[in-house]
């Protein structure tokens, strides 16, 4: 499973060595709220629909959109990391224009 979690205009060379050795992947972005009180949505945001869009020009079977509250910033479980979470199911579930 490939996973990064900033954002990059592509994630191509992540995902590449996997499909290149014959596997199936699901690619991870993630929702950025790890040590934060609130989620960077900005890069989450890019990080979610390039990694989803590469994923799905290579043939990926998913994705696994991350968010980790165990660092415990998070203000009492409302730091918003729904909304990429959110962001990243509204993108896994359409194709994404290739630029």
């Amino acid at each position: 499973m490939p996973w990064d979690y900033d954002p990059k205009p592509s994630y191509e060379n992540i995902i590449t060595p996997y499909t290149d050795a014959g596997l199936r992947v699901v690619v991870a972005p993630g929702a950025g709220n790890w040590r934060l009180i609130w989620p960077d949505l900005d890069s989450a945001f890019v990080n979610i629909r390039n990694f989803v869009r590469d994923g799905q020009k290579h043939q990926a079977i998913g994705a696994l959109n991350t968010t980790w509250n165990d660092d415990g910033e998070s203000l009492v479980d409302m730091d918003m990391a729904g909304s990429g979470l959110w962001r990243g199911r509204e993108l896994a579930a359409r194709r994404i224009e290739y630029r």
